[in-house]
């Protein structure tokens, strides 16, 4: 193979990595981003509170999950409630209590 071909199919080969690279972190980045979106029982446990009123609902492990009315940033016309504090994830399952 001729030194311009080697360059041109290196080139090519650096590119096609590049490209597949960002579509993976792209669709990495949209799976964090439709995993935030707060379960319908969020809304509907704010439908009839105020901004900053105490508010609880069942979360997706059946467990409640207390918090506060919060107007959403992004659509004002929204509130959510948003926990008070979340629990942190852990790698080992087991020793969660």
């Amino acid at each position: 193979m001729s030194f311009k071909k080697h360059n041109i199919f290196t080139s090519l080969l650096i590119l096609s990595i590049v490209v597949l690279c960002a579509q993976t972190h792209a669709s990495s980045e949209d799976r964090k981003k439709r995993h935030r979106k707060p379960p319908l029982e969020a809304f509907e446990a704010c439908a009839n509170l105020s901004e900053e009123q105490a508010c609880s609902f069942v979360g997706r492990r059946d467990n409640t999950v207390e918090g506060t009315c919060i107007v959403l940033p992004f659509d004002e016309e929204a509130m959510v409630c948003k926990p008070a504090h979340r629990r942190k994830k852990h790698r080992n399952q087991d020793s969660i209590e």
